[in-house]
């Protein structure tokens, strides 16, 4: 979780330094791509909740 946090980080330290049309096309790209991950988990939900039933049985195994 802290790669991505780190990549945010860098990211909008990135952006504070652009000025004007860069950095409105540095915040498009990143609402695509944010809206690209809300899609893809949300189409993945069921498998998603699968994996994680799966895992916390075999983590809760005596």
């Amino acid at each position: 979780m802290s790669l991505i946090m780190n990549l945010f980080l860098k990211f909008f330290k990135k952006i504070k330094n652009e000025k004007g049309d860069v950095a409105i096309e540095y915040f498009v790209i990143a609402a695509v791509i944010i809206v690209g991950i809300v899609a893809v988990l949300y189409a993945l939900r069921d498998q998603l909740i699968l994996l994680i039933e799966n895992i916390t049985d075999i983590l809760t195994l005596p």
